[in-house]
């Protein structure tokens, strides 16, 4: 009999630390993926500028999963009917199948600006609420939290695309040269159209006037149009990592783009093949134009009618421009941010391009190229036991649990006293 309990007092002991083992390789698998909280104070620090702002909204990693592009948008609060539209034409199910796109908003001053796109998104669940001022000047500190929110939930997916809401996306068609190798994901880059021998205006009363205390040079370093570009997943990594030495000022692409990029080895390729700034002629006569996935003209405002015109053709580029033969200009009012007092610390040109395009748009490498970066560790073939039979392991345990106390009821034995006669064998054993 002694055996006997003692054979089942191992056995309940091995099945509990079975159970604890599997509980603490789940549990402590989850504290791995989830690293960061999905909601909580996040610190924006550059070498003149600090602010804490929270993401708001939830976001969980499961989103992220086999995706190949992440694209955030930049819009505001009360840019309701943009996002509508975005959401019914490029943005729609039919073009995201690989593609996850989210919104990133601040705080509007209105309440109930506040209230209504707190409702929207309970509805669809694609916007990223965060503390930051909702004003032009602050767009920057958005494109920080679309930066972390990629590096921190879904550094996985190879890609990222940063648009602006009156950009119009073929998310189907980037997705497509991202499997075609078009572009090559094992490095830091940017891809876009890149802007070079930009020169900051040093006249007090023009309104893109930038301080030599914010920006000492004559020149800016090569950088990327600011409407939309396309990044690897390593370089808005790299470009956070370095906003501390970087001194912070509103015009936002040349600050990411071009300063921090060029100080962390990011890449920048010239891509205005496939990132058109005006409306082509193809799309006036709705011929395909198959080698280009964005377009943006920012003198027009956002038009339901361009989208309708342009959405029916799927070799077609989309844009957030109605065809020169409609005027409708629905949404005009939605575009006007109130510009803040030239006192305040961030004031800054309207649209964030303080020069003219130039006239060529090279290829340009700010540092050597990084292709030998790590790539994300693969899990491990005993990790892969564990992850496919931690699931099982409940109902291991308990099954066993349950047989082996029928088998002792069956018997006509006391369990309850085996146990403990078990337990006290163990430890008389354990102590000899």
């Amino acid at each position: 009999m002694r055996i006997a309990s003692l054979r089942f007092g191992l056995t309940i002991a091995a099945v509990l630390v079975i159970q604890i083992a599997f509980f603490l390789y789940w549990h402590g698998d989850k504290v791995k993926q989830y690293a960061f909280p999905e909601s909580g104070v996040i610190n924006a620090t550059f070498a003149n500028f600090h602010l804490e702002y929270e993401i708001v909204t939830n976001f969980s990693a499961d989103r992220c999963k086999g995706k190949q592009l992440f694209i955030f948008v930049m819009t505001t609060v009360k840019f309701f009917a943009q996002r509508d539209v975005i959401r019914r034409t490029w943005a729609s199910k039919n073009h995201t199948a690989d593609a996850l796109v989210v919104f990133i908003v601040g705080k509007d001053e209105k309440e109930e600006n506040m209230k209504l796109m707190r409702e929207e998104n309970e509805r669809y669940g694609d916007i990223i609420e965060t503390t930051i001022p909702d004003v032009y000047n602050y767009t920057a500190l958005k494109i920080h939290a679309g930066y972390y929110l990629h590096t921190k939930y879904c550094f996985d997916v190879p890609f990222v695309l940063r648009a602006d809401d009156d950009v119009i996306v073929l998310p189907d068609r980037f997705v497509h040269f991202i499997k075609a190798g078009f572009f090559n994901n094992t490095g830091k880059a940017i891809y876009g159209i890149i802007w070079t021998e930009g020169k900051p205006v040093r006249d007090p009363s023009h309104k893109w006037y930038i301080p030599p205390e914010y920006y000492k040079p004559d020149t800016f370093p090569p950088y990327v149009n600011g409407p939309a570009y396309l990044m690897t997943r390593l370089a808005p990594k790299a470009i956070l990592e370095k906003t501390k030495e970087t001194t912070f000022f509103w015009i936002e692409d040349v600050m990411f783009t071009g300063i921090m990029a060029n100080s962390t080895g990011v890449k920048l390729i010239d891509a205005n093949g496939i990132f058109k700034s005006t409306i082509p002629h193809c799309l006036l006569s709705q011929t395909t134009a198959p080698n280009q996935s964005m377009l943006h003209t920012p003198t027009t405002p956002l038009s339901p009618i361009g989208f309708e015109h342009l959405d029916n053709n799927d070799q077609t580029v989309v844009s957030t421009n109605p065809p020169v033969t409609y005027q409708t200009n629905a949404f005009s009012s939605h575009f006007q941010l109130p510009r803040p007092s030239s006192r305040q610390l961030l004031t800054g040109p309207p649209n964030g391009h303080p020069s003219t395009p130039p006239e060529s748009q090279n290829t340009t490498s700010n540092a050597s190229n990084s292709d030998g970066s790590p790539s994300p560790k693969k899990k491990g073939v005993i990790s892969k036991f564990f992850a496919s039979a931690r699931t099982l392991a409940p109902v291991v345990a308990i099954g066993t649990a349950v047989l082996k106390l029928g088998e002792y009821l069956a018997d006509g034995s006391d369990p309850i006293g085996d146990i403990s006669n078990g337990v006290n064998d163990v430890i008389d054993w354990a102590t000899s």
